[in-house]
């Protein structure tokens, strides 16, 4: 028993001891609340604006035929040269269809332009997250 204890003992003292990653806080996710304290601010402004556009004039044929309204949270992570690194729906509309047709307006609407350089000191990738509010009488808006 005394030796399984030694043993716990070391691993803990390893454990504290190892250096963080240098990767670990390089994924920044900005939200609309905090992005004023990052230098993207504007970077996400324009991000914003072309997704809108782009779902505007992609609007889901199925949403409009329909005639319903909903919304999502979707996740969007972006590199350096402005690629998509990922996307995620963080909450779905309740819609498969519609989930999937956000994923294809972002799709469609990159690449965008290479992150500012400034930006890159701190992160190697931003994550955009938005509510996508889909409506048969408004459109796409996020926020």
């Amino acid at each position: 028993m005394d030796a399984l204890r030694r043993q716990v003992s070391e691993l803990g003292a390893k454990i504290r001891y190892q250096k963080p990653s240098s990767k670990k806080n390089r994924i920044k996710f900005v939200n609309s609340v905090s992005a004023h304290k990052y230098l993207a601010a504007q970077y996400i402004t324009d991000w914003q604006r072309k997704v809108e556009s782009t779902g505007n004039l992609n609007y889901p044929a199925f949403a409009k035929r329909l005639g319903f309204s909903s919304s999502l949270t979707l996740d969007v992570g972006i590199k350096p040269d402005g690629s998509l690194y990922s996307m995620r729906i963080r909450k779905s509309s309740g819609y498969p269809a519609l989930d999937e047709a956000a994923k294809r307006i972002v799709r469609v609407s990159a690449p965008f332009p290479p992150l500012p350089k400034d930006l890159l000191q701190e992160l190697d990738v931003l994550v955009i997250t938005r509510v996508w509010k889909f409506s048969d009488e408004t459109g796409l808006h996020t926020r």
